[in-house]
């Protein structure tokens, strides 16, 4: 947020819509009048009303063994592949350069 551009977009992401870090965050964009969208399940939560944009991941059961919330993670991240390849799409040049700055940067942490 703080090196915004004109046409920013903040992407709060949180299951089950209430994790407070996520909940601040999104405040600090609107304040700083970046629109901004929402991942979370469906349903009522803090997140998904703040936002100006709200997309909902469906509800997957979770093993009762695991140590984490696998499938609903899986979830989110599918959803968020999906976005950034069209994104990528859209901008192939740019995103073809920013890529390549990228990895020249992490090159130099191997060298």
């Amino acid at each position: 947020m703080a090196t915004k551009s004109e046409n920013a977009v903040f992407w709060g992401i949180s299951y089950s819509g209430e994790t407070r870090e996520v909940i601040q965050l999104i405040k600090r964009a609107k304040e700083q009048g970046i629109k901004t969208i929402s991942r979370t399940r469906p349903g009522n939560n803090k997140l998904s009303q703040l936002a100006d944009v709200s997309l909902f991941t469906s509800r997957a059961p979770e093993a009762k063994l695991r140590s984490a919330a696998t499938s609903s993670r899986f979830a989110q991240l599918f959803v968020l592949d999906i976005v950034f390849s069209a994104y990528a799409s859209a901008q192939h040049d740019f995103t073809v350069e920013q890529l390549a700055k990228t990895r020249k940067m992490i090159e130099v942490l191997y060298d």
